[in-house]
């Protein structure tokens, strides 16, 4: 009767034994699905950032570019204009100097 209670005590005691190490092992398998989580998520945002500079110096490069044609635009605009002025305004003044001095002896 001793023999069969120090064994039903044997795998009681082996039986918390395996328990513990189970227990430990488990919490060490979560720890680490955690830690691949964090990593993983780590990764995924550093390639989100990766990602969303690029599109930033992108959008930025393209931006400079259409500004700088909107200015050169600009600027050929002014130019003709000023060749424009250059070209027509001894005409344009002697045209209002004209109407002015004409319709100052009419009234």
């Amino acid at each position: 009767m001793d023999n069969v209670i120090n064994s039903i005590l044997n795998i009681d005691s082996e039986a918390k034994r395996r328990l513990t190490e189970a227990e430990a092992k488990r919490n060490q398998i979560i720890a680490d699905a955690r830690a691949e989580e964090e990593r993983i998520v780590s990764e995924c945002i550093t390639e989100a950032d990766k990602r969303l500079k690029s599109i930033e110096d992108n959008e930025r490069m393209e931006a400079d570019r259409k500004s700088a044609a909107v200015a050169a635009e600009r600027d050929k605009e002014i130019a003709r204009l000023n060749e424009v002025f250059e070209k027509n305004h001894e005409a344009w003044e002697n045209e209002i100097y004209n109407s002015v001095i004409g319709g100052g002896s009419n009234g």
